[in-house]
């Protein structure tokens, strides 16, 4: 079976991300490929693009290693893409690629797909083609 992306982002409403996207590939069998995009916004004018680019991969790297661990212990296999660009762009390259069966992502980060070079969710849903399942935040209520 091809892999389940996991759209993460920087925030602590990635766990949750993560973790259904690991439950699901453990009672599959399927193997994780997660994605963490950033872009490349600094509130200073005069910032070093080489700079900032390499400091967002570093905390990338380490948030990543932060959530590692269930992963490691359930040996659930995967990858990690940490890549420059909006998140619709990003999540678009990998299905384009044909390797992808399922999308997991955070509510939070569908919001942002709509500031993403104007696309919304049902743009992104009907040009993918292929399931998405949107996590809630851990802040929001889940109805019973």
């Amino acid at each position: 079976m091809k892999p389940i992306l996991c759209v993460i982002d920087f925030s602590t409403a990635s766990v949750n991300v993560l973790q259904t996207a690991s439950s699901f590939a453990e009672e599959t069998s399927t193997s994780l490929s997660i994605l963490l995009p950033f872009r490349l916004v600094s509130k200073d004018k005069k910032y070093d693009v080489l700079k900032l680019k390499a400091s967002l991969y570093d905390q990338a790297v380490k948030w990543f290693s932060f959530l590692e661990e269930p992963l490691i212990q359930k040996h659930i296999s995967y990858e990690v893409h940490i890549e420059v660009g909006f998140i619709s762009d990003r999540v678009k390259a990998h299905v384009e690629s044909g390797n992808v069966s399922l999308i997991v992502i955070g509510s939070q980060q569908v919001k942002g797909i709509s500031f993403d070079q104007g696309d919304d969710l049902k743009q992104l849903i009907d040009q993918l083609n292929i399931p998405l399942l949107i996590v809630p935040d851990s802040s929001v209520p889940i109805a019973a």
